[in-house]
């Protein structure tokens, strides 16, 4: 759950939106977490949203290694100062490229295992 305290700047917002919207985003589904706002807030069940993410991401051909680091990128810029208070830098850019690449094919693999 999260607390009603959570916030995230304004920046990394508009660097998720543009996730969302981007054709980086189709590939993760990015537009469809949308429907888990109401959920995090407690307002709602996460089960249908995470259903609806989850058939819109095995329907989606999977992300390139380019697109990954594009999303890597656009999140450790668009959200640097949010990151930076759970300890990440500008320097783990590349580690964090690196574990996506590795873990994404068989997360994906493993979510879409019921569609």
């Amino acid at each position: 759950m999260v607390s009603s305290s959570t916030t995230i700047s304004s920046q990394c917002q508009s660097a998720l939106l543009g996730i969302a919207t981007s054709s980086e985003g189709e590939c993760i589904n990015a537009a469809g977490l949308s429907g888990f706002i109401p959920a995090l807030t407690g307002n709602s069940s996460i089960v249908s949203p995470l259903d609806t993410w989850l058939t819109g991401l095995c329907s989606q051909t999977a992300c390139t290694n380019d697109q990954l680091d594009k999303l890597v990128d656009d999140i450790t810029s668009g959200c640097s100062t949010d990151l930076a208070s759970f300890g990440f830098s500008n320097q783990s850019t590349a580690s964090i490229k690196s574990d996506v690449q590795a873990f994404y094919p068989t997360v994906r693999e493993v979510l879409c295992l019921r569609k």
